[in-house]
């Protein structure tokens, strides 16, 4: 039986970051799919429903602060698992996406493999 592509929604404003995870995720069979700012990435999670979004928090307009908020308010958002990106690793930022409903929090730079690894233990757990 065939499994259709989990698809991964990345919301990051910086292209090398976005091309280097996607990548890295396509090459472990992921669907990956981009927005570039925080707008982007919301019309995308609603339209393309995806298992999960990696949501940088730095953006540009609307923040990932923001879309956070958005995404868990949303009937259709809600339940997808959201791992939020910052080279700001204040605690206090840590803590406020934690808050507002995000399944982890890494911190930029970060491992691609540990991030691979916590997007499949994070998937399994969900699918």
């Amino acid at each position: 039986m065939m499994h259709d592509p989990v698809r991964i929604l990345i919301v990051d404003d910086e292209p090398g970051i976005v091309q280097s995870l996607s990548i890295r995720l396509r090459a472990k069979g992921f669907e990956v799919i981009c927005a570039d700012n925080g707008e982007a990435g919301l019309a995308l999670a609603s339209d393309e429903s995806p298992s999960l979004i990696l949501l940088d928090i730095r953006m540009p307009g609307m923040d990932g602060f923001e879309v956070l908020r958005h995404l868990k308010r949303l009937d259709s958002t809600r339940e997808i698992p959201v791992i939020a990106l910052s080279a700001n690793a204040v605690e206090k930022s840590r803590t406020q996406v934690l808050s507002l409903g995000a399944a982890h929090f890494m911190e930029k730079p970060f491992d691609g493999a540990n991030l691979v690894a916590m997007i499949e233990s994070l998937l399994a757990i969900t699918l």
